[in-house]
């Protein structure tokens, strides 16, 4: 069955090797057979969802601030709404850098060894990330640092989001309400969030920015790349600050 296919902004169309062949029929006409193939990049969806959370997340925390004196009852109302809604925004973020990093990967040549060797190896996601990213891009020795610890830590609260402890521990200090809680009601705080997907999105931007590769193929899809990221840099800005 021949059908259309719906081209949305960022995905990639090409033909595969040995996707279009032409031949003669029994009746001398010309035949032909084509096959596409589509892929798309979905880490600037994961930035819009920590954005939009995050976001949240703020909006919920000045409601909390506002309400600190008021009864237990809306307190516990706000304090768990900005959890939940921190705890997407941070994840989202991780989960952006890692399908960033996919991308990469997919678009650099001579990953194929590393990534082999990892696998045997057991190499921590986190680790592949920012190693994949120092290869890639045009970062000095500083940056590869604050790589390296911003993508541990936000890996590291994805894992307390995806994989949550479940054990007791002592009560953490609220900056707002001036009580111990929960010790997740600190870390996936609005403040966090914001931090997270800031971070997320400026990394990605100045990777864009900055391509190591000489291979044509790369560049041309960190250009791309970069058309996408752009308007979330300056959502960003707006709505989240520097």
């Amino acid at each position: 069955m021949q059908m259309g296919v719906f081209i949305a902004e960022g995905m990639g169309l090409r033909i595969p090797v040995g996707g279009l062949s032409i031949g003669v029929d029994d009746s001398g006409g010309f035949t032909s057979n084509l096959t596409l193939e589509v892929r798309l990049d979905i880490w600037p969806y994961w930035l819009d969802i920590g954005m939009d959370h995050a976001v949240e997340a703020l909006s919920t925390r000045q409601n909390l601030i506002e309400a600190a004196q008021g009864s237990d009852e809306t307190k516990s109302s706000l304090l768990e709404a900005e959890c939940k809604t921190g705890m997407v925004a941070i994840a989202a973020a991780a989960f952006a850098l890692d399908a960033f990093y996919e991308a990469t990967r997919n678009a650099l040549p001579g990953m194929d060894a590393l990534v082999a060797t990892w696998n045997k190896s057991g190499t921590a996601r986190h680790a592949r990330v920012s190693e994949t990213l120092r290869r890639a891009f045009r970062v000095n020795d500083q940056q590869v640092a604050k790589l390296r610890q911003q993508v541990k830590e936000l890996f590291k609260f994805r894992a307390w989001a995806v994989h949550p402890p479940a054990g007791y521990r002592e009560p953490v200090l609220h900056d707002v309400l001036r009580v111990g809680v929960e010790w997740r009601f600190v870390a996936f705080s609005a403040t966090n969030a914001r931090r997270a997907i800031v971070g997320a999105t400026n990394t990605i931007a100045q990777c864009l920015g900055a391509p190591r590769s000489q291979d044509q193929g790369f560049r041309s899809w960190c250009e791309s790349a970069l058309v996408r990221v752009g308007p979330r840099i300056e959502r960003s800005k707006v709505e989240l600050g520097e």
